[in-house]
């Protein structure tokens, strides 16, 4: 995992978050020597005043200010640097006003990890340089409409200010329209939509603001760029096929970050590119593509399409959409590791539940049950579940693990009593009965399966409190534990085993229907009994 080269100010004045907070830096390849540490406000502001910073993560609880004020006195000394505010307690309220008054987002510290902090350097700091950026036009335009006015002739003066006003004038809506950009761009990376829709939505809230006709945002798969998300282009016009990576449109972009290209006047001969009829299909004369790059790899493309050949010195506004698409490639980036991870969860998780059910199936050949009778219990003991009301799937999960298991303790019982075919002495009773205990021993240890745990446990404690092993009744039993013993003890009484014949179902429903309020939970045993 690694970030680029970001200059940090962290104000923190707990040496235990301090040491967390620069642990997870580490982790992301940060360099110490572009990390400032400080523990109270005044240090914050003399570290701004006098050293080049990118990014602020501000405590709001410190030694000489707390609360909002922190936040105020910051941002007022670091006007073009990313605050990141962070506190130690879940406040929304105080999180938004900080928002409100500059600060670029609100973390609570204990969500913080690794993942969390490589996204926030990311997008703060490429977020804030776009703020920046249309900042300094801003201001350029201010400066030369001041410069221009003044070397006006006299006799020229009113005419040159109008003309210098207009011209202003326009400058600042080309910064308000690209402020409204980014912050629609924003909003999109923020709603965490799907890959696609995120490009859709990327597109429209730029391209109502830039020069362009149409455009067109390509993946990088399989060597070839393939558009996924368009504006202002038809769909046989995206059926032309993808782009190869060897097209020399693209790699232009890819080994330059950007190209422009335009196709030539009547008569004369044009680059072979593959966009070439593409442009003339929507009458466009110059063709602009922006690659979108991960720590310098390409994984897409953004291509533009304009009616009208670039003015000369007039492609500045070829640098803001730079920057929007770096932001977008962080967010393709993103989603595609939070995929690769779930991905990795799941896998797990299945190996996981192939591990218990092969664990069952031994422990049902051990104690020479019926084939297949965890498996047959952890079904029906799912079905019950449900008509009691149970539909959470982490419940649901729990349940099935727990009744594939529900006889794990007896991997510790001896063969010679396992195996008896003859009446147990009290002594074998009582060994055999710690199977549940054995089945905690086992089990409580491993993370993953403590959470089923109630039924190789509990699932002999009997509603009278007359079960074991801690002989105890009533609803002071897992509720998981209740709905499996009714169907434990059913499924045994109508499976054969080697001491008696399989009951038929009519009796040993009637049985499950007498153990009501003593062996079983009355609630429970109405359920089953359900038609």
């Amino acid at each position: 995992m690694s970030t680029q080269h970001y200059r940090l100010l962290l104000v923190e004045d707990d040496p235990t978050d301090a040491r967390l907070f620069g642990m997870m830096l580490d982790e992301l390849h940060v360099p110490a020597d572009s990390v400032r540490l400080v523990g109270s406000v005044e240090a914050a502001l003399v570290v701004l005043a006098h050293a080049e910073i990118d990014l602020v993560f501000l405590d709001l609880d410190l030694p000489d200010s707390g609360g909002i004020a922190t936040v105020e006195r910051v941002l007022s000394a670091a006007d073009d640097v990313a605050v990141i505010v962070l506190t130690g307690y879940r406040d929304e309220e105080l999180g938004v006003r900080a928002v409100s008054l500059g600060a670029q987002d609100y973390l609570v510290k204990d969500t913080i990890n690794a993942n969390v902090l490589q996204r926030v350097l990311r997008y703060a700091v490429g977020r804030q340089r776009a703020l920046s950026l249309a900042k300094r036009e801003s201001a350029r335009a201010a400066s030369t409409d001041a410069h221009e006015a003044a070397m006006d002739a006299a006799e020229h003066r009113l005419e040159h200010e109008v003309a210098v006003r207009r011209s202003a004038q326009d400058r600042l809506e080309v910064s308000l329209a690209r402020l409204r950009a980014l912050r629609g761009i924003d909003a999109a990376i923020v709603a965490d939509l799907p890959l696609e829709q995120l490009l859709e939505a990327v597109l429209d809230a730029l391209v109502p603001f830039i020069p362009v006709d149409a455009a067109s945002f390509s993946l990088l798969r399989g060597g070839s760029f393939v558009p996924v998300a368009s504006r202002g282009l038809a769909a046989d016009d995206l059926r032309r096929g993808p782009l190869s990576q060897t097209d020399p449109a693209a790699r232009g972009a890819v080994d330059g970050g950007q190209v422009t290209l335009e196709l030539a006047p009547e008569g004369g001969a044009d680059l072979d590119f593959a966009r070439r009829e593409v442009m003339r299909a929507v009458g466009a004369v110059s063709y602009h593509a922006i690659a979108l790059k991960v720590r310098e790899e390409p994984v897409g493309l953004l291509e533009l399409y304009a009616s009208t050949p670039p003015e000369s010195g007039r492609l500045d506004w070829l640098e803001f959409v730079g920057t929007q698409c770096a932001l977008a490639a962080s967010a393709i980036d993103a989603r595609r590791l939070r995929s690769r991870l779930m991905s990795a969860n799941d896998e797990l998780l299945h190996a996981y539940d192939a591990t218990i059910a092969g664990w069952s199936r031994a422990l049902d050949l051990r104690d020479h049950e019926t084939k297949e009778h965890s498996a047959r219990v952890a079904t029906a003991t799912l079905d019950l579940a449900r008509r009691l009301g149970v539909h959470e799937d982490d419940a649901l999960n729990d349940l099935r693990r727990g009744a594939l298991l529900h006889d794990i303790g007896k991997i510790a019982v001896p063969d010679a009593i396992l195996g008896k075919r003859a009446p147990l002495t009290p002594e074998e009773h009582s060994t055999m009965q710690r199977h549940t205990e054995f089945a905690r021993d086992l089990l409580e240890p491993i993370a993953y399966l403590r959470s089923a745990l109630d039924i190789p446990y509990a699932h002999h404690e009997r509603w009278d409190g007359s079960g074991y092993p801690r002989g105890i009744g009533g609803t002071e039993i897992p509720f998981a534990a209740r709905i499996f013993a009714v169907v434990d003890v059913y499924d045994a009484l109508t499976t054969d085993r080697p001491y008696r014949r399989a009951w038929d179902d009519e009796r040993a429903r009637r049985f499950i229907a007498e153990g009501a309020g003593r062996l079983f939970d009355p609630h429970v045993v109405d359920a089953f009994l359900a038609p």
